[in-house]
């Protein structure tokens, strides 16, 4: 299984990258898509026959576009936040964060210089919006895992910032 991925490797990774450059036009987006569409290609090389075929691109292509897409929408779902988070009014409640370019830039690093175990679980819910049944699953971990995983790198986050703001 890990061959033939890798023999569609070769031969599809720069057709692929054009395919993705086109809809993100940013190199590094585009070398993301490509990583992103042969990670879900692994689950599905049972339905490739022929490596190099009209219909092996054709299925590629399409994995590739869709996974460009999925990260032109996150960027762009991150670039609204951003912005929304500039000029939005007053929290309504104490649990309301008001979020301006530096602290998303200190939430970012914060997640960054997690625990790997956490920031995986993090990641995969709230940049991917993958549900807990579906981290469990990526992960080999059970669901009350990653509840627990999600609740201690939230209240990770929590902490971080409020030592921030004591600042």
């Amino acid at each position: 299984m890990h061959k033939k991925v890798e023999k569609l490797y070769y031969i599809y990774r720069i057709p692929l990258f054009l395919e993705a450059f086109e809809i993100l036009q940013d190199k590094t987006l585009a070398e993301d898509a490509v990583s992103e569409s042969f990670l879900r290609i692994l689950n599905h090389t049972d339905g490739i026959a022929a490596i190099d075929c009209p219909e092996t691109w054709s299925f590629l292509k399409i994995i590739c576009r869709n996974a460009a897409i999925d990260i032109y929408r996150r960027n762009k779902r991150e670039t609204q936040l951003i912005n929304s988070a500039v000029i939005s009014p007053l929290p309504q409640s104490p649990e309301d964060i008001i979020l301006d370019r530096e602290s998303v830039g200190t939430i970012m690093n914060i997640i960054a210089n997690m625990d790997p175990i956490y920031k995986d679980v993090i990641i995969l819910s709230r940049q991917y919006n993958l549900k807990t049944s579906d981290i469990s699953h990526l992960l080999g971990i059970s669901p009350d895992a990653v509840t627990k995983r999600l609740q201690r790198a939230k209240a990770e986050i929590r902490n971080k910032l409020a030592k921030e703001e004591a600042r």
